[in-house]
């Protein structure tokens, strides 16, 4: 029988090799809410900015909707983009492997990835994130 071989989270060089780039922009989750962003496989690092245009709005991002204020949640971080040169606020950059990301509260975001050659299903059990239920999650 042969052995098929496949990159899975703990194959670190998945994480080594440059990312499969994704960029999605203008995301307004101020007033349709709560926006999900979905990645077609799993993140070997992220980018998230905000452009607010009026420069008075606080974007959160969480890793499950539960983490977001409006679901009651405190499992997330805000982003500011009203100083940009102070460290911290927009753009960030995580190094984080994750299938999806949560926004709320901003009108002009963007999001740039880097992918790794990983299965979302590595990460998602059953349509569900195995980690959405985690302490700092959500």
């Amino acid at each position: 029988m042969a052995f098929r071989y496949r990159a899975g989270l703990g194959n670190a060089a998945a994480y080594i090799v440059s990312g499969k780039p994704f960029v999605k922009s203008e995301i307004d989750s101020k007033s349709s809410g709560a926006v999900k962003v979905e990645f077609p496989s799993v993140t070997r690092w992220i980018q998230i900015m905000s452009h607010d245009p009026d420069n008075a709005d606080e974007l959160f991002v969480a890793f499950s909707q539960n983490g977001l204020p409006s679901s009651g949640g405190t499992n997330h971080f805000k982003i500011d983009d009203r100083t940009p040169t102070v460290p911290g606020a927009s753009p960030v950059t995580l190094p984080l492997k994750v299938t999806e990301i949560w926004l709320e509260g901003s009108d002009n975001v963007e999001i740039i990835a880097g992918l790794t050659s990983i299965n979302i299903n590595e990460i998602n059990v059953g349509g569900i994130i195995n980690w959405s239920g985690s302490a700092g999650v959500g």
